[in-house]
């Protein structure tokens, strides 16, 4: 439902959706994903705080997911959106995101 809001622009729905689903569900498979989702949500409404703390959730709440690097990458964007230049560099130079990167 929250894809539907997004699609539409309805930005207030579709973080409510995925709060929503967040609580109801927060073991899901598809937690780091509905995570990711609603930072990328903040992000686009220049709530980086909020944001970064979405992608955080997801990296901590599921360490195995695919959403990993793409949090971290999202991480370090906040951290320079924000400028905040230290912190971006700390989360693009760690070591197992270059790995990452690398392979």
């Amino acid at each position: 439902m929250a894809q539907c809001y997004i699609k539409l622009n309805k930005t207030t729905e579709s973080i409510k959706a995925l709060k929503d689903f967040l609580s109801q569900f927060p073991e899901s498979k598809f937690t780091p994903e509905a995570w990711y989702r609603l930072g990328k949500i903040y992000y686009q409404i220049s709530k980086y705080k909020k944001g970064i703390e979405c992608f955080n959730n997801a990296m901590t709440t599921h360490s195995d997911s695919d959403f990993q690097l793409g949090c971290k990458t999202e991480i370090g964007n906040g951290h320079f959106l924000q400028k905040d230049y230290k912190n971006a560099i700390i989360i693009y130079g760690q070591d197992e995101y270059v790995e990452i990167i690398k392979n």
